[in-house]
């Protein structure tokens, strides 16, 4: 569902290209752009200076305005309101109408003639202004300024931009609405024959590409090309939007992508909606990174997979014949090549998937930690062990290090491996303190799951996280989730990395100590909503993470950047 949202709309964006032309008499919007208007935009900018130490950003960002203006500022300009720009379809032309509030329009043009140039007078009240060679018109209508190319599609401006912009400048500071449904058909054809010839020029044949991995290339891409068409075609509106959120103290861009009711696409949207995943507990509070994604699997999805195992598998058994085998070994090798590639097909019938993952790094411990489920977690338990002993057979010494069914636990079959760390490994000591004197890993296997740990305690972690999912088991959730924290990140780059330059580790104990202040509060996450029809894809950045963007002209006298004067002793 998310791979496919995104591919319609990359699409989608290159309808939007056009020249101007005058508008019908019922001209039709096909996208609003919206800004939520300049003390907004001045009150995010002087919240994320206070969080980055430097509190002055605001007026910093007004200085270069007034430098550009000749003193003047933006004069004329009504700060308090929002602006915008409709886009209308008229044909295969695209005219644009932009909108900005005003107190006083003349006032406003002559604060910047100095960058756009001076406005002359064209008539009626409108004026022109030449940028380049390109000439822009503008007039006021009550308290706006409308701007078009033309002259003649000012008579066409909206007499209340505001209800074009739908409470978006609300909800955004900067958000771009697309009606999709709203394209001819025709132009949806164009862009269709235009996606073709593009694929046909990439799925020509590669150096070294056999034919049947070429063949398997275009079949898979030309399945993908059909469903971006038929998504297209199905779409009602697309929204991208940027926030930031003064209150919050966060920044997030949200992609909002819905269908037309009763297609393909807000079915799967509606069945997303009502998921439960089983394997919260592999969503550690202290992981640098953790995902979970919960929810159906579409039958074009299954039909990829299952299209791309046979060709994987043809090429692991040629492989083989390179390996310097003997006779017997690749006889085992692909019997247990053959089994594995019919449990893969197996999982591939799965209607739903429901996964989540793990990475704790610190200077101490490095750690590991996955589960999902499977509809064939035994037969996959009994590969594995039939791979176990045909390791076995050929090196013996590994049943001290394997350990099947070294414990069962709440109805898991754990097994377990140990692998010492050679003495003369590259950076053994920094590893052994990372890892212990050995790396553990352990496997678990349940009928519908199948879970793994690495790094010190696996097995503890492991046992930890099957008790607590199943503590929260039938959690309502939303499809996807995703976080990072750049302040553990960071915190562990600076704990182990020992070979860095006086510059490097002076600006990332300066990014530490920035972070730090945030109480935790770094994380950048990726989110999945569904709405209706449709689904959000939210990516957020907290407090922490914006603080180190309002201490970049600090970070730049740090650094020496040109132009700065001399950084000051900084007190994080």
């Amino acid at each position: 569902m998310v791979r496919r949202t995104w591919l319609s709309c990359l699409v989608v964006a290159s309808l939007l290209w056009g020249s101007g032309s005058s508008l019908a008499q019922q001209p039709t919007p096909i996208a609003v752009v919206s800004i939520s208007g300049y003390d907004e935009l001045r009150g995010d900018l002087e919240m994320i200076g206070k969080l980055g130490g430097t509190p002055e950003l605001a007026k910093m960002v007004e200085g270069f305005i007034a430098i550009g203006t000749g003193g003047r500022g933006l004069a004329g300009l009504d700060k308090a309101r929002p602006l915008g720009a409709v886009v209308y379809v008229d044909g295969e032309e695209f005219p644009v109408i932009g909108f900005v509030p005003v107190t006083n329009l003349k006032s406003l043009l002559q604060a910047l003639a100095g960058p756009l140039g001076e406005a002359k007078d064209a008539g009626q009240g409108v004026y022109e202004i030449s940028v380049g060679e390109t000439s822009l018109y503008v007039k006021q209508q009550g308290g706006w300024a409308f701007v078009a190319s033309e002259k003649d599609l000012l008579d066409k401006a909206p007499a209340d931009p505001l209800k074009l912009l739908a409470g978006q400048e609300k909800k955004y500071d900067l958000a771009v609405s697309l009606s999709v449904k709203n394209l001819p058909e025709h132009l949806r054809n164009m862009v269709a024959g235009l996606l073709q010839m593009g694929a046909q020029q990439a799925l020509e044949k590669q150096p070294g590409e056999t034919d049947e991995q070429h063949q398997l290339r275009v079949k898979l891409a030309q399945r993908s090309l059909e469903e971006a068409i038929k998504q297209i075609n199905d779409l009602d509106t697309v929204l991208l939007g940027l926030n930031i959120d003064q209150k919050t103290k966060t920044a997030y861009v949200d992609l909002q992508v819905t269908a037309k009711p009763g297609t393909q696409m807000a079915k799967e949207a509606a069945m997303a909606a009502k998921v439960e995943s089983q394997m919260l507990g592999f969503v550690l509070p202290d992981a640098v990174f953790s995902v979970r994604a919960t929810g159906p699997i579409t039958e074009a999805d299954r039909t990829s997979m299952k299209e791309i195992f046979p060709q994987l598998k043809k090429q692991l058994l040629e492989q083989l014949q390179d390996q310097g085998l003997s006779d017997e070994q690749i006889k085992k090798a692909k019997e247990l090549l053959e089994e594995l590639f019919t449990l893969l097909e197996e999982s591939a019938e799965a209607k739903a998937m429901d996964m989540a993952a793990s990475l704790v790094l610190k200077a101490d411990a490095l750690s590991l930690l996955m589960g999902g489920s499977v509809p064939n977690g035994t037969k996959i338990e009994a590969w594995f062990k039939k791979l176990v002993k045909a390791v076995q057979e050929e090196e013996p010494a590994i049943e001290n290090h394997v350990k099947l069914n070294a414990d069962t636990y709440e109805g898991v079959n754990l097994h377990v491996a140990t692998v010492p760390l050679p003495p003369d490994t590259p950076d053994a000591e920094k590893l052994s303190k990372l890892l212990g004197p050995q790396l553990d890993i352990v496997l678990g296997t349940a009928p519908n799951a199948l879970y793994l740990a690495i790094g010190q305690d696996a097995e503890k972690l492991l046992k930890k996280a099957i008790t607590q999912s199943k503590q929260k088991a039938g959690t309502p959730v939303i499809p996807t989730e995703m976080s990072f924290s750049l302040g553990k990140f960071l915190q562990f780059l600076q704990d182990v990395a020992e070979d860095q330059g006086p510059q490097e580790r002076m600006v990332l104990q300066s990014l530490t100590k920035i972070l730090a202040k945030s109480g935790g509060k770094d994380n950048i996450t990726l989110k999945v909503t569904p709405v209706p029809n449709g689904v959000q894809i939210r990516l957020e950045l907290q407090e922490g993470v914006l603080s180190i963007f309002g201490a970049l002209p600090q970070m730049g006298m740090i650094m020496g950047a040109p132009g700065m004067p001399a950084a000051p002793k900084l007190e994080f």
